[in-house]
């Protein structure tokens, strides 16, 4: 009667929790009960255990599907129904069998070892009793059942099993059903500590942790055995030690002996035949605490716990998407709804206006996306605009821009977002080697060209064949270097150092300089011609002065980058500090800025950077910034601001 009553609660519990799973796991269970307890001539006991069949081979569940063939044996064995009986019983078999296979073959022999797989023996044996005495008019009744360990276990009555997976069953949230999970084994045992542990990319992380007391663990407290832990995940099996100082497995341990631990008894949490976590129990004080019997009863609470956990994860996912839902819809409607405000009080002609901003956003949209290249302004809109237009073809790419504006990043977009993308792409600085070193990296050398060239090189034209090469600060090039390149890109062809053979390669050439290249043509100190090949498309990046909106974008991600690699939160800057990195013209552009980022995540004290914390001529060019609007008088700063502003809003619209 109590267990019934107990059925009855857990069963009102998974209705109420409108988890069809969990009834059909309490109808399973008060299946079990009525097995164990004589009462086989039940008619609805069978349609139960074939209603868990089919669950199970619906979802592959093996380890509950030899189960349930075990059950229906019993039912069979007591009914007297022996053929059948046998047949249940050898299909059970099969399928630990099977299971058996994806066991490691050191762990093959323990593996038939623990109660619920011995259960499945001794129903074979009892059935072979039972054949036996049919010649002796032998009743349902005297034919020996094995014990049912799931309707009950040792020192723990049926009623507070029940209780025990009735509170499992109500929580949906990970975090607190762990803790019940842990509350429920420490409760069930005599263990003075526990954890929950869980497998993630092969590391042991803590989920919940307590004492007898229901308080959490920190400190020295919070070590445990990982060498049994982890012997129990490779295993996929439970271990019971009775003294772990002297279990000829353990005992040689580092943190068996620098914990002390006595008793101690682990069940692995299993995601099908994978051990995805343990619990874990250990009594420091006591030896002989856990003992095989206690492994009935947590393994049964372990795989009620894994359900419970794989239910918790799809409620907390689907409570996340509604959520998220909510939110969208709330969103949608708030924006609606200010769209409908704006559409009230919209002019024909500011229809006519937005029209063309519309048109122009189309003209400025980009094929590609530059997700290194970092700006919202519309200068540095324009020139990915022109990116767009060249990274398709093969032409040969000039980009011009003062030092620190970012041209290899350039270059970078043009190689990988282009046909020869899968190809290699190799850099070398023309102003950063004296010639007859720059020649040799550029088109190689054979042994001997020159002292201290011991072997062959293959120069950088022939390690890109099929690629990109970007030649940055290219108007250094020597005279006699220049018509070497000339050469190259004319025919296709170079030749290494000291050697007479050409060799052809298929390159693609970006060059960049911070020095007008027309204007040396016109000094005499770069070749016409060769600037005609180099020049075929030229993009000018701007320099950070004249696309200031993107400073506190570009500092953002510095700061957040610089915190990443520390391990650190990022810093947040103070408004008046912005407002001078704003108003400072940055002749090392974003170079200078993420200088200025790495010296202040080093120096700065708190949280936040303040004006204090900026470089000295950072705070000094803000001032003489400053006393030069004075200066100015009030006329031409109220036009800058409203220039400004005007351009401000034009590339935001287009952005």
């Amino acid at each position: 009667a109590e267990a019934e009553a107990a059925l009855a609660e857990l069963r009102r519990a998974a209705e109420a929790a409108d988890e069809p799973k969990y009834l059909l796991q309490a109808e399973w269970l008060r299946a079990k009960t009525a097995i164990g307890e004589g009462r086989h001539r039940e008619p609805w006991i069978a349609g139960t255990l074939e209603k868990v069949r089919e669950d199970a081979a619906g979802r592959a569940a093996t380890n509950v599907l030899w189960q349930v063939h075990v059950d229906f044996g019993d039912l069979e064995r007591l009914q007297g129904r022996f053929d059948e009986a046998a047949a249940s019983y050898h299909r059970a078999q099969e399928i630990l069998s099977e299971l058996l296979q994806e066991v490691p073959e050191s762990y093959r022999e323990s593996f038939f070892r623990d109660r619920k797989k011995e259960r499945l023996r001794r129903g074979l044996e009892a059935l072979e009793a039972a054949r036996r005495k049919t010649g002796e008019e032998t009743t349902a009744k005297d034919i020996p059942l094995p014990p049912a360990e799931e309707a009950g276990f040792p020192g723990v009555s049926f009623a507070r099993w029940v209780d025990v997976n009735r509170r499992i069953l109500q929580q949906h949230h990970s975090q607190a059903l762990l803790e019940e999970i842990l509350a429920s084994a420490i409760a069930l045992t005599d263990a003075e500590r526990g954890f929950v542990i869980l497998s993630e990319r092969d590391e042991l992380e803590i989920r919940a942790a307590r004492n007898l007391d229901p308080k959490g663990l920190e400190g020295e407290a919070m070590r445990f055995s990982r060498t049994v832990a982890r012997e129990v995940l490779r295993q996929g099996a439970s271990q019971v030690i009775l003294d772990a100082q002297h279990d000829a497995r353990f005992s040689l341990a580092a943190s068996v002996q620098e914990l002390q631990l006595r008793s101690l008894i682990c069940v692995p949490l299993k995601a099908g035949a994978k051990a995805r976590g343990l619990v874990y129990l250990d009594n420091r004080l006591r030896r002989g605490v856990f003992t095989p019997e206690h492994l009935p009863l947590l393994e049964a609470l372990a795989d009620q716990a894994s359900l419970a956990l794989e239910h918790a994860r799809l409620h907390e996912e689907n409570a996340h998407a509604i959520r998220e839902l909510t939110q969208s819809k709330l969103l949608i409607e708030k924006l609606n709804a200010a769209l409908e405000r704006d559409l009230e009080t919209t002019s024909a002609n500011l229809e006519a206006v937005q029209e063309g901003l519309r048109r122009q956003n189309r003209e400025l949209s980009l094929k590609y996306k530059y997700d290194k290249i970092l700006g919202e302004s519309p200068k540095l809109k324009e020139v990915l605009k022109s990116l767009d237009k060249v990274v398709d073809s093969n032409i040969n790419v000039f980009v011009y821009g003062e030092s620190g504006t970012g041209k290899e990043l350039i270059a970078q977009a043009i190689h990988f977002n282009g046909p020869r993308k899968d190809k290699p792409f190799v850099t070398e600085n023309c102003a950063a080697l004296p010639e007859t070193l720059l020649e040799s990296e550029l088109f190689g050398h054979v042994r001997g060209a020159f002292t201290g060239a011991e072997r062959n090189k293959v120069g950088l034209f022939e390690a890109a064949h099929g690629g990109t090469v970007f030649l940055d600060e290219v108007g250094e090039m020597s005279p006699a270097l220049q018509a070497k390149l000339l050469r190259v890109l004319q025919e296709g062809t170079v030749r290494r150092l000291g050697e007479n053979q050409y060799r052809r390669v298929d390159v693609r050439v970006v060059s960049a300089s911070n020095k007008d290249l027309w204007q040396l043509v016109q000094e005499k100190k770069f070749r016409q011609d060769l600037f005609f090949r180099l020049n075929v498309m030229k993009l000018k990046l701007p320099p950070l002065r004249e696309r200031r909106e993107d400073i506190p974008l570009l500092l953002d991600h510095f700061l957040t980058q610089l915190a990443t690699e520390s391990g650190q939160r990022p810093l947040k800057i103070h408004p008046e500090a912005m407002q001078v990195l704003m108003n400072y013209d940055w002749p090392g552009n974003i170079r200078e800025l993420q200088n200025e980022a790495r010296r202040l995540v080093a120096l700065a004290s708190g949280r936040e950077i303040l004006v204090d914390h900026l470089s000295p001529h950072l705070s000094a060019a803000a001032g003489a910034g400053l006393q030069d609007l004075y200066a100015r008088g009030l006329d031409p700063q109220i036009e800058d601001l409203e220039k400004k502003a005007i351009l401000h809003t034009l590339g935001m619209v287009r952005g």
